[in-house]
């Protein structure tokens, strides 16, 4: 991939990303009217027939109707390959524009028709040869998806990228196209030898038979600024991709804990595929993932202790919803589980691992800077900070984060860290923690020892009362 960003002076309006001969995949989710838990369509495996909808039937005889048999599957079409491809991403309108999901679309769709189409014109292009789609979808429209759909690609896209100048004389053209002087912005409001004005939209401008599902929002008058600027903008392209190590060090600036720069030394060390972005905010969601994957439009959120909170958590519940409804696979890694295990259960977007070989363990117990080194304070309450630093100064103590008890009906709550000291373990409790004496006593139940704090009590006290329990 080749990526460029579309700057004017040092305002950055647009990201372009290319790609040459990238895998691209189209599925077929089923009818357009549809409930969102109604995916694909239902065949019938011994006869071959398509079931129709209710609707579609309507009105026929039975004697019309195809009888089918009971072996109905459900079946969601798809069909991939590889084609050359250009993801334009605009920047995020400005602060004094209130713009709701209904204006971005249209403004989105209406761009994506004028770029399409003064592409086809600066580079003498047939229709069929210059696709676009809207990402990630035609309701929550982010970003367009520009590719050669012709056999073996026209070349036209990479020029784009590779060239300063090309984007900006494919939007003068684009204004020319919308009935736009392109040196002004004035309007001109119809095209040459047209005996008609154009309001919004006409097909000398920015209808086409192939965006006819657009049609209804299409508005040439709602994308003439934002030609402007890019008219006048220049293409900033990266010579050469970035290097592992120079994302990583990147990554690793951005990340916003130690816990999420854990995640990425996991990565680092397993040889995974490292994210393209950390922090970016989602607008129009309220989101800020810690990090993203262009490749299979990935979000992954690292949850530390506070995310534990019942309120968080129903929190964190709604917005992955709401990801997942507008497209994107959301990915959560919570501190206390397997990363390594997660991340082997979605190579599409992490890679295969590459892990380095197990060096020989030594036997000789570890120094009390090499324990204080492996204790991550993210991983813990702050309130406990003391106390567990403590613990971690003896070298005879080993510390690990809580974990999430339950029984057969649910979690009845969880215990902040667990102490060890050679076989003999001990599971911390906060007192103060709604269904503390539930978690003591199934803990109980299963042969684990539990000791109840509190924040208020003084660090070498409770560091006395851990050390009786643990002789």
């Amino acid at each position: 991939t080749r990526t460029a960003q579309v700057c004017k002076g040092s305002q950055i309006l647009a990201q372009l990303t290319y790609g040459h001969a990238a895998e691209i995949w189209r599925i077929n989710l089923g009818w357009k009217r549809r409930q969102p838990n109604e995916i694909g369509f239902f065949l019938d495996t011994e006869r071959g027939f398509w079931k129709k909808r209710p609707e579609d039937e309507e009105g026929e005889s039975e004697e019309d109707r195809d009888p089918l048999s009971p072996r109905l599957e459900r079946v969601i079409p798809f069909v991939n390959d590889r084609r050359n491809c250009l993801l334009f991403e605009l920047g995020a309108p400005s602060e004094d524009q209130d713009e709701d999901e209904q204006e971005t679309n249209a403004r989105l769709a209406s761009l994506q028709a004028a770029l399409k189409s003064a592409i086809q014109v600066v580079y003498q292009v047939e229709d069929g040869e210059i696709a676009a789609e809207p990402l990630p979808s035609r309701q929550r429209r982010r970003s367009i998806l520009l590719y050669e759909a012709a056999e073996g690609g026209a070349g036209v896209l990479r020029q784009l990228v590779d060239a300063p100048g090309e984007l900006a004389r494919v939007a003068r053209q684009a204004l020319e196209n919308c009935h736009f002087d392109p040196a002004t912005g004035e309007d001109r409001r119809r095209a040459p030898r047209a005996k008609e004005d154009c309001e919004a939209a006409c097909y000398q401008c920015l209808l086409s038979y192939t965006n006819q599902p657009d049609h209804p929002i299409l508005d040439r008058l709602k994308v003439r600024e934002v030609l402007q600027e890019l008219a006048a903008a220049t293409v900033a392209c990266s010579p050469t991709e970035e290097t592992r190590e120079e994302r990583l060090a990147r990554l690793q600036k951005l990340a916003g804990s130690g816990l999420e720069r854990s995640f990425l030394d996991l990565l680092q060390k397993r040889k995974h595929t490292l994210p393209d972005t950390a922090q970016a905010v989602l607008e129009g969601y309220q989101a800020r993932p810690d990090f993203a994957y262009h490749r299979g439009n990935a979000l992954v959120f690292i949850d530390g202790p506070p995310h534990d909170a019942p309120e968080v958590r129903r929190k964190d519940t709604e917005q992955t919803q709401a990801l997942e409804d507008a497209g994107y696979l959301v990915l959560r890694f919570r501190h206390d589980e397997d990363w390594s295990a997660r991340l082997d259960e979605h190579p599409s977007v992490f890679g295969r691992a590459e892990e380095e070989p197990q060096r020989p363990r030594s036997s000789a117990a570890p120094t009390a800077n090499a324990r204080e080194k492996s204790f991550d304070p993210e991983l813990f309450d702050a309130a406990w900070h003391p106390l567990l630093e403590l613990l971690v100064a003896d070298p005879a103590f080993t510390v690990e984060p809580g974990k999430d008890v339950a029984d057969g009906r649910g979690v009845l709550g969880s215990t902040f860290a667990h102490v060890s000291r050679g076989e003999l373990g001990l599971a911390l409790l906060d007192v103060a923690t709604p269904g503390a004496a539930a978690v003591s006593s199934e803990l109980a139940r299963h042969g684990t020892i539990s000791l109840a704090l509190s924040k208020s009590d003084a660090p070498p006290a409770a560091l006395a009362r851990i050390r009786s329990h643990l002789v």
